[in-house]
């Protein structure tokens, strides 16, 4: 199970801003009963723009840095 922690957008001054992204993976037994291990990851990049639009291209961007360095198996 994935968790979603935390996404947001921060802004380090009016011309520049950085997303966050923060979740945690929960593995469980395969009956679904127990809990076996669970780990937490975070991840942030500088947006290309600091508005609505930088935020989505950066959690884009977030999300398939995520999926490469966090193979499960």
């Amino acid at each position: 199970m994935i968790k979603l922690s935390e996404f947001e957008q921060r802004f380090d001054s009016p011309d520049r801003a950085r997303v966050v992204l923060d979740f945690y993976v929960e593995a469980y037994s395969s009956d679904n009963k127990r809990l076996i291990d669970t780990q937490g990851f975070h991840f942030e990049r500088s947006t290309p723009t600091p508005d609505a639009a930088g935020a989505v291209n950066g959690l884009a961007d977030l999300t398939r840095q995520a999926a490469g360095e966090c193979k499960i198996g």
